[in-house]
């Protein structure tokens, strides 16, 4: 349940604040109302666009995504996982709030061990991009695939969902490690736009071309640019699936699943 929350006057004009986007400041701001009394709150993309922007339709779980990692980087919250589940913490909780009944959080606190991204992420060096290497080694092809939730993962499983919904009779692929690296260093490395890249995601998987060639995150990351150039070249590669995919019904679907106005 969403609680009241004060905002003291010099919040705009925080450093770190001024550090990420309007959206990201208001979406810090509405963190708040979600958090308990010691600023913890579940890290559940449908939950929060629904709280925060019931009625923005391009609001999505990877917009939303984005939106925390600006703030994470800025060092206005932590995102972290234990046993498998997404928590935020708001680093500037307490300087906003005054709770005279605090109520212990019922949530666990982030500690070195369980921080998914408390820093800036680390920008891989060449050699380590996941798109090389085989995952060999001691302990390493366990990592490798190891499952990633859809918090830390959110553009890798709309693409999984999609792969999955071409063809009913496959096996969904499964959002491991590697694929969630290959959207870090997308949005990151790469510096495309979670936006951006989600439309891109569905235009591919509406394409007759494209699907059956796109069908990892390593592989989009890899292919984005001929995409991206094909996408918005008129009348080139337009999407043609209609039989089995459409464009903007897939995309209806999508967020009505999600619990995102249509």
């Amino acid at each position: 349940m969403s609680r009241i929350r004060t905002v003291k006057p010099e919040y705009p004009k925080n450093r770190k604040v001024r550090k990420v986007s309007r959206d990201a400041r208001l979406l810090n701001i509405h963190l708040w109302n979600l958090a308990d009394d010691e600023g913890r709150l579940q890290e559940l993309p449908q939950w929060i666009i629904g709280e925060v922007f019931p009625t923005d339709e391009d609001v999505s779980p990877g917009v939303l995504s984005g939106w925390l990692g600006d703030l994470q980087m800025a060092g206005l919250i932590e995102r972290y996982s234990v046993d498998g589940e997404a928590y935020i913490q708001c680093h500037d909780f307490n300087g906003h709030q005054v709770i005279s009944h605090p109520r212990t959080s019922l949530i666990p606190p982030s500690n070195a061990e369980n921080a998914v991204s408390s820093n800036p992420p680390v920008i891989l060096p060449e050699a380590s991009d996941p798109e090389q290497g085989t995952g060999k080694g001691t302990g390493k092809g366990n990592r490798e695939s190891a499952i990633v939730p859809i918090a830390d993962a959110p553009l890798s499983h709309l693409l999984a969902d999609l792969v999955a919904g071409n063809d009913p009779d496959a096996k969904r692929p499964e959002v491991t490690k590697r694929w969630a690296d290959a959207e870090r260093l997308l949005l990151t490395k790469d510096n495309r736009k979670a936006e951006q890249a989600e439309e891109l995601i569905r235009w591919a998987q509406a394409s007759d071309f494209w699907a059956p060639n796109v069908q990892s995150m390593p592989k989009f990351r890899e292919q984005y640019g001929k995409l991206w150039g094909q996408a918005n070249r008129g009348g080139a590669q337009r999407p043609t699936r209609k039989s089995r995919i459409d464009y903007e019904e897939s995309r209806r679907e999508f967020r009505a699943s999600k619990g995102v106005a249509a």
